[in-house]
Parts: structure tokens; C-alpha cells; sequence
């Protein structure tokens, strides 16, 4: 009889749904892809002409990371790259870059070195 009240628990709990809490299943990953794709879709950049050969690249490390670092290299001119911080202002904003890249290698302070674009 005890065994009856814990099968319907159960069948109760598994009919609600946990998608506040799963985030490793195939169906949170669709919704991630799908909502993804529209927001990636939607939006187009005028991009320098140097840039248009890298646009995906732009877009993906742009919508995947929220930012995008644009430095000046001596041997590729000024270009985007996935980029990641070693400083941080008073209100926790970024204040140094650094970019390593097999064919890439950059420090310097935004603002000054470099940029950062943000969504």
C-alpha cells in the first residue's frame, strides 16, 4: 500500500515540468538552437570590407560570448577576435584585453590598444 502512494508521487512529479532546472537534455538544447538562429538570423552588421570574409565569425563569437574585442595587428591590420580579460574598473567593467590565437597574440587596455563591442 505504501509502495502505491509512492508510484503516484512519482507519476505526479514526473508530469511537471523541471525545464527551470534540466539544462543538459536534448529539448533545452532545441529551444537554445532555435532561439539562437532568430536572433542571429535577424540581425545584419556593416561590416568593414576586410571583415566580410569573417562575418560568421563575427556573428557567432558576437551572440555566443555577448562581446567581440577589435584590435590593430601589424600583419592582419584591425580585426575582430574572441578575446578575454585581465582587468576590471570600478564597476566591474573590463579594462585590459588579451587575445591568444595560434596566428594572434595581443595585450592592451580598451580604449587605448584596443576596443570591445558588447551587445
Amino acid at each position: 500500500m505504501i509502495s502505491e502512494q509512492y508510484e503516484g508521487l512519482n507519476v505526479y512529479n514526473s508530469m511537471r515540468s523541471v525545464a527551470g532546472r534540466v539544462q543538459n537534455d536534448l529539448n533545452t538544447q532545441y529551444f537554445m538552437r532555435a532561439l539562437y538562429q532568430r536572433a542571429t538570423s535577424g540581425t545584419r552588421f556593416k561590416l568593414p570590407k576586410a571583415w566580410r570574409r569573417g562575418k560568421r565569425y563575427f556573428k557567432n563569437v558576437l551572440f555566443c560570448n555577448g562581446f567581440i574585442g577589435v584590435i590593430k595587428t601589424a600583419d592582419y591590420g584591425i580585426i575582430p577576435q574572441i578575446c578575454s580579460f585581465n582587468g576590471f574598473g570600478l564597476f566591474r567593467q573590463p579594462t585590459n584585453m588579451i587575445v591568444s590565437q595560434p596566428l594572434v597574440k595581443f595585450e592592451g587596455e580598451i580604449g587605448k590598444d584596443c576596443e570591445l563591442i558588447m551587445l
